[in-house]
């Protein structure tokens, strides 16, 4: 599962060791439970979104729209 995010200390933050917070905690949980892996990365505008066109998106939420980068 490809998960996108911003970086939102305390909840989600990077590390040199990869990505940490409280969100990270409870999906690490989550996963281990319904056995699924995941791999985190930021969009590539580096914003949450906004509406383009009436219809697309830009940023995390259109990454998920697309359903390219992100499940």
């Amino acid at each position: 599962m490809l998960l996108v995010s911003l970086q939102e200390p305390p909840f989600v933050f990077r590390t040199p060791y990869g990505y940490s917070g409280y969100t990270l905690d409870v999906l690490e949980r989550i996963s281990r439970r319904l056995n699924f892996t995941y791999e985190i990365r930021e969009p590539e505008d580096g914003q949450y979104g906004t509406q383009q066109d009436g219809r697309n998106w830009s940023g995390m939420i259109g990454e998920l729209q697309r359903g390219v980068r992100a499940d």
